[in-house]
C-alpha cells in the first residue's frame, strides 16, 4: 500500500502517466468482469447489477473506491477498441471499411448485445462516484441513494470524454445508446456511425494507430 502511495503522488491528473498508470492498473482488473479468451476479451456477467456488486466487493477488499477501479477498466479498454471480442467481426477491419453502413450497423448491434452488461456495470460504478453516491464510512465506500459523499474525481479520464458528454467511444456508445432505447431509429444510427468516424480521425492525429490511446 505504501508503494503504492509513493507511486500515485506525484501523478497529474489527466496526464499522459496517469494516463498509463490507469491502463496498467485496468489490465489487471479486467478479469473481473471480463473473460479473457483466445480471441478476446467477452463478457463474463449477465446483468448490470452483478458487474456493479463485483466491482464494489473487489473495492472494498482492496481499500479502494470503486470508481476508481471502474475508471481504470474504462481507460483500459479505451486504450485499445480491439481488446473487445464480437463474435463474427474483427473490428479493425470493420473501422477500416467506415462507408460500408450496413456493416458498422451490424457490427454496433452485436457489440451491443454481447457487451452491453459489462460495459454498462462498470459505467455505472463510474458515474455513482460522479454523482457523489458513494461515501467514506467505516473504513470503506458505501453506497447510497442519495449524493452524500464526494464527488469522484477522474483521475485519467479527460472532461470532454467522460460518459455523458455525448463521445461516442466504445463505451459511451452503449450508455448512450441504453439510456436512450433508440438504436432502432435511423438518425441515431447515422450520428453514431459520425460520431466513430470523427473519434477515428482524431485518434489518428495523435498515434499511428487509430484503434489505439498512445498517451504514453
Amino acid at each position: 500500500m505504501l508503494v503504492a502511495l509513493l507511486f500515485l503522488s506525484p501523478l497529474v491528473p489527466q496526464s499522459p502517466q496517469a494516463w498509463h498508470y490507469a491502463a496498467t492498473e485496468g489490465s489487471k482488473l479486467a478479469s473481473t468482469v471480463f473473460q479473457d479468451t483466445a480471441h478476446g476479451l467477452v463478457c463474463a456477467k449477465r446483468s448490470q447489477a452483478e458487474v456493479v456488486y463485483t466491482l464494489e466487493g473487489v473495492a472494498t477488499e482492496k481499500g479502494e473506491h470503486p470508481s476508481r477501479l471502474a475508471e481504470e477498466i474504462m481507460v483500459y479498454l479505451w486504450d485499445d477498441w480491439t481488446l473487445l471480442h464480437v463474435s463474427g467481426y474483427d473490428t479493425r477491419a470493420v473501422l477500416n471499411e467506415l462507408d460500408d453502413q450496413p456493416l458498422l450497423e451490424a457490427f454496433l448491434e452485436r457489440f451491443y448485445q454481447e457487451h452491453h452488461s459489462c460495459l454498462l456495470g462498470v459505467l455505472r460504478v463510474l458515474v455513482f462516484g460522479y454523482e457523489k453516491r458513494y461515501k467514506f464510512l467505516d473504513g470503506g465506500y458505501v453506497r447510497s441513494r442519495e449524493a452524500l459523499g464526494e464527488r469522484y474525481q477522474p483521475l485519467a479520464l479527460e472532461p470532454k470524454y467522460f460518459p455523458g458528454s455525448g463521445i461516442f467511444e466504445p463505451l459511451g456508445l452503449v450508455y448512450a445508446v441504453k439510456l436512450s432505447d433508440l438504436f432502432l431509429i435511423g438518425w441515431l444510427r447515422e450520428k453514431a456511425i459520425d460520431l466513430v468516424t470523427e473519434t477515428l480521425q482524431r485518434r489518428a492525429q495523435t498515434s499511428d494507430d487509430p484503434l489505439k490511446v498512445r498517451r504514453q
